[in-house]
């Protein structure tokens, strides 16, 4: 029943890091005020400890607040943070990647691997 929130970080191109054929990755830009709200749905995710820090399960994973289900899945947080970002996207539904994809695809561009 506990959650945990996986965080990725890098620091070269997204282009390199993903620059295998089997990843799609989509760009989406946000307004600085939806980057702020994205930014405080994701912290509103993390649990923390009694110093108010968040609690570190192991490389890049971190316990988090909330529940998982068939019908609350890691699809539906990534659509319920673009939608309180200012997406037009619904989180309802929204459980599976290819659902997400294809809900984000009409607003996102996608980001070429180099050649």
């Amino acid at each position: 029943k506990r959650t945990v929130l996986l965080a990725d970080g890098f620091s070269q191109a997204i282009r390199a890091k993903y620059n295998d054929p089997k990843f799609t990755v989509l760009a989406v830009d946000l307004s600085e005020a939806g980057f702020a709200r994205l930014c405080d749905h994701i912290q509103q995710t993390c649990a923390l400890n009694g110093k108010g820090q968040a609690i570190r399960l192991g490389e890049g994973w971190y316990r988090a607040r909330g529940t998982y289900s068939a019908f609350n899945t890691c699809n539906t947080w990534v659509a319920s943070g673009l939608h309180k970002a200012g997406c037009p996207i619904s989180p309802s539904l929204c459980l599976m990647p290819g659902q997400l994809l294809g809900r984000v695809r009409p607003f996102a561009r996608v980001v070429s691997a180099p050649r």
